[in-house]
């Protein structure tokens, strides 16, 4: 919807604290982008959710359904993932 915003949300960084995650920039094709870099090694947990695009709130409008996500960084690569419903 309008005024809200696709966030990543993780353990190791957030505590999965929703008003501490990285906002995606939405694309063409109603794809959101998330640039991150971060060691190679470095490991995480994390989640995508839906909150307010210029002031996410403590309880996002929506988190993404389990299992959580997990992924190792590498070198620089571009990683596709899709919403878990």
């Amino acid at each position: 919807d309008m005024g809200q915003g696709v966030y990543l949300v993780n353990e190791e960084e957030h505590g999965w604290d929703c008003t501490k995650g990285i906002r995606g920039t939405w694309t063409d094709g109603n794809n959101w982008k998330f640039e991150i870099e971060r060691e190679a090694g470095t490991n995480w947990t994390f989640k995508f959710v839906i909150n307010n695009y210029d002031t996410p709130a403590s309880q996002a409008i929506r988190w993404e359904a389990n299992p959580n996500r997990t992924y190792t960084f590498t070198v620089s690569e571009t990683v596709t993932c899709n919403w878990q419903a």
